[in-house]
């Protein structure tokens, strides 16, 4: 919720996001564990996803499904 995004609690998760320099379509994420805390392990990704951003996309922001593909 709004109210627990805002709190001062520890986030659940965390996501960075990284735009490929040579082509900026190209979108990655990277999920990691929000409490792995100093753990050796924490910055390692529990999920990565790679996503193609199109012409559509930048002209209305959200044009359906079909819009982000990886």
């Amino acid at each position: 919720t709004a109210g627990q995004l805002r709190g001062d609690g520890m986030p659940r998760f965390r996501v960075i996001g990284d735009l490929q320099p040579a082509n900026a379509a190209k979108l990655y994420l990277r999920v990691m564990d929000g409490h792995a805390g100093n753990d050796p392990h924490s910055d390692t990704p529990d999920y990565e996803f790679s996503l193609t951003l199109d012409e559509v996309w930048g002209a209305f922001g959200n044009a359906g499904s079909g819009t982000l593909s990886g």
